[in-house]
């Protein structure tokens, strides 16, 4: 009887040891497809930030053309102004060489 009350105490702590591993196995598999659907869900999001990083790029880009657009112009009226007073200059000196009475 004593061999059949030890058996009986094995198989109890063997059951309980099955019924622990079952719902660690459960928790596990529960794990796993979260990591899954974490993976998954990763994925798409790098997906989207790959979008947006051309859509910066080109924003930035525009942004670079519409920075550069006032130094144009400032280069383009310094030209000019240049050009005017080079202009004025030349005219200063031809009058005086032609004996122009109103320089």
């Amino acid at each position: 009887m004593s061999q059949e009350l030890e058996q009986a105490k094995k198989i109890a702590t063997l059951e309980e040891s099955v019924k622990s591993a079952h719902r660690r196995i459960s928790d596990f598999t529960a794990i796993a497809t979260s990591v899954h659907e974490l993976a998954k869900t990763s994925a798409a999001m790098a997906v989207e930030v790959g979008h947006l990083a051309k859509k910066v790029s080109g924003i930035d880009d525009k942004l670079d053309v519409v920075r550069q657009e006032p130094a144009g112009k400032w280069k383009s009226l310094i030209t000019q102004v240049v050009g005017l007073l080079a202009a004025v200059f030349a005219g200063y000196v031809l009058a005086r060489l032609t004996g122009n009475p109103f320089v």
